[in-house]
């Protein structure tokens, strides 16, 4: 049964000369992690401020449990914020940053030592009360800011970048125990980044934006290996973005890669348009290599280079003039073969292709 803690209703905003935010509509269910994801300028850090109430929308509403707090203040939404800065007061100690939320709404001093005890203890850092922010290394500042959101029982966290200051061992670190927190507590958690990776890797659902609209609003799994449209596709991950042409073929409607000399049959092509051009999605990773016995023919291609990156290698190949990326794993024994200016014959399930559309500008999500 849905359980919305937050609807955004048609929401837009208009600055002078600009139109950050686009006639965004969606909800957000109770305990859900839901990211923001866009490159700078996308309108995500918009959305968050005008759901805390640092901004107004132009149109539109914004709804908290039912409530309609398009007006209200930031301080009557009860809404946990961690910024980027993380904002924290380095004269204070450890206890006082996560006791000051607290202390604005004037809560029993008692009540305040108790709460402020747990959200230490939830965040690993009971041990640290006492200490001066400005002596702890920046996952504890990350991890007193959080405790000092927690504290203060937030219907919603908002997140603008919070990690994006951490080096990347800690950063990885840190979206691990972030996520673990959100289960353990159960609050809402609406997260804005431009790192896919850091999206993928957190979220329940990711709302992929662009000039201020959202492109896509779906599950991680299905933002990466479904992408709905071009942008989608190109922005996350390292899709190949093909052109075909969706047409009739012994009676079935079947895609035909011209450039590669393929034919596919994805599921979804009953009942759509044929005799049109469309734009198709793979990862490289569903790329197959097989072995070429000629240098031409249909779906062979030839090996640019190789680039080792771990647990996996990327090839790029070239198709007449068009251009693929393919993962290999590190491990393949296959590998051994691939050498630059070599042949091999490329191949890919039906399954593997994402048929994309015009974005969905005005839609609902």
């Amino acid at each position: 049964m849905s359980d919305p803690v937050l609807v955004i209703d048609h929401v837009e905003k208009h600055f002078k000369g600009f139109h950050a935010v686009r006639g965004v509509d969606f909800t957000v269910e109770r305990g859900e992690f839901l990211t923001l994801l866009g490159p700078s300028g996308c309108g995500k850090t918009t959305l968050l401020r005008m759901i805390a109430g640092l901004e107004g929308p132009t149109r539109g509403r914004i709804l908290i449990d039912g409530e309609d707090v398009t007006k209200l203040p930031p301080y009557k939404r009860n809404l946990g914020m961690v910024f980027q800065n993380l904002a924290l007061f380095p004269h204070m100690t450890v206890g006082d940053n996560v006791a000051f939320g607290l202390r604005v709404r004037k809560t029993d001093a008692q009540a305040i030592a108790s709460i402020v005890a747990k959200s230490l203890e939830l965040v690993g850092l009971a041990h640290l009360a006492q200490r001066p922010v400005h002596q702890l290394s920046g996952g504890q500042r990350q991890r007193v800011a959080l405790a000092r959101a927690f504290a203060v029982k937030p219907r919603v966290l908002l997140l603008d970048e919070p990690l994006s200051a951490l080096d990347m061992k800690l950063r990885r670190q840190m979206q691990v125990e972030l996520k673990q927190l959100q289960r353990q507590v159960g609050t809402t958690f609406i997260f804005v980044t431009h790192d896919q990776e850091e999206a993928l890797s957190m979220s329940d659902r990711i709302a992929v934006m662009s000039e201020g609209r959202v492109e896509q609003l779906d599950s991680a799994a299905a933002i990466y290996g479904k992408p709905r449209t071009l942008f989608v596709a190109q922005f996350v991950g390292d899709n190949n973005v093909l052109s075909a042409d969706l047409d009739m073929i012994e009676g079935q409607p079947a895609l035909r890669f011209a450039s590669l000399g393929l034919t596919k049959r994805p599921p979804g092509l009953a009942g759509m348009t044929t005799r049109k051009s469309v734009h198709v999605a793979v990862r490289p990773e569903s790329i197959r290599l097989l072995a070429a016995a000629t240098s031409h023919g249909p779906g062979i291609g030839t090996i640019d280079n190789l680039v080792y990156s771990g647990s996996s290698t990327r090839l790029s190949l070239r198709i007449g003039e068009q251009e693929l990326l393919a993962m290999v794993p590190a491990d393949a024994p296959e590998l051994a073969s691939y050498k630059p200016g070599g042949h091999v014959r490329v191949d890919w399930t039906d399954s593997a292709c994402a048929i994309l559309q015009q974005a969905e500008h005005g839609g609902s999500q």
